[in-house]
């Protein structure tokens, strides 16, 4: 039986979430810390909500934590143009975490034809 961890969308949004965490630590100031803390929170979201998703099978209840997911996601790709904004290089996060939020969208599309 497959689990969370069989879904690309979940790797993806395990290894944003990690590098996130990454960082943070590596970049914290205290003029950032809102943005850092606000990444922190939305990067970890991402995995979290599709591994729930997941074991909610099938139904409005996983395509609703599917959504917050992307959601999430989308959330995570903004912080970090922000972050790049003020001047903080991410290096290759912020096109991972595109790839990501592009993932999360079609696994939330997916479950709602079914």
């Amino acid at each position: 039986m497959a689990t969370y961890k069989d879904l690309r969308a979940w790797r993806a949004a395990k290894d944003v979430a990690k590098s996130v965490f990454d960082l943070a630590d590596r970049s914290w100031s205290p003029r950032h810390a809102c943005v850092y803390d606000q990444l922190r929170r939305s990067a970890l979201s991402v995995p979290l909500n599709i591994a729930e998703g997941h074991a909610q099978g099938a139904g409005p209840r996983c395509r609703s934590h599917f959504r917050i997911a992307f959601g999430s996601a989308v959330e995570t790709v903004v912080l970090l143009d922000f972050l790049s904004e003020l001047g903080v290089d991410a290096g290759t996060l912020p096109d991972l975490a595109g790839r990501s939020r592009s993932m999360c969208y079609r696994l939330w599309e997916r479950s709602r034809s079914r």
